[in-house]
């Protein structure tokens, strides 16, 4: 028919930008926003996250006999130094410090301070052996995050907060 305007089918320049509006809202909804200081953080976290869970498997280790169920057994966690920024934690079983069950070494940037005693013993009770509580500071090199690992003296139990 002559008198009529043909209409081309295609995208108007009006919806392509609402297009392009919404995956960009969508994209920054939905894409992770890591920066180092938000990385570093989560290091510090679980870093004393694994610690708190090696104490607390030595316990439980101690409670139930061991991997063995032989009951009677002590299992205990102990910090090294082995370097200036390089920081070591162990579980050892019933006197055996020369092969210990575990061995966790921390990335360079983190640092364990144990502020009242570098053992942790467990009895067969579960409690701390001589009954030695005490806390574990676990913190980036610049004390910007850190976390406390505290056993309770009386009885054993391991909690982890954020200081």
């Amino acid at each position: 028919m002559p008198g009529r305007y043909k209409h081309n089918s295609g995208v108007t320049v009006v919806e392509l930008i609402l297009v392009v509006v919404i995956v960009a809202i969508l994209a920054g909804m939905f894409v992770p926003r890591y920066t180092k200081e938000a990385a570093l953080k989560h290091e510090v976290y679980s870093t004393a996250h694994d610690l708190a869970a090696d104490i607390r498997y030595a316990r439980t280790l101690s409670l139930g006999g061991g991997t063995a169920g032989n009951s009677g057994k002590t299992y205990w966690v102990k910090l090294y130094k082995v370097g200036s920024a390089t920081d070591t934690w162990k579980v050892f079983e019933n006197g055996n410090e020369a092969s210990p069950i575990k061995s966790v070494t921390t990335r360079d940037n983190i640092t364990l301070n144990d502020n009242s005693t570098s053992s942790f013993y467990f009895s067969s009770s579960g409690t701390p052996s001589p009954f030695t509580g005490g806390n574990i500071d676990v913190k980036d090199e610049n004390s910007a995050y850190r976390w406390k690992v505290s056993v309770v003296r009386g009885t054993g139990s391991v909690t982890l907060t954020e200081f």
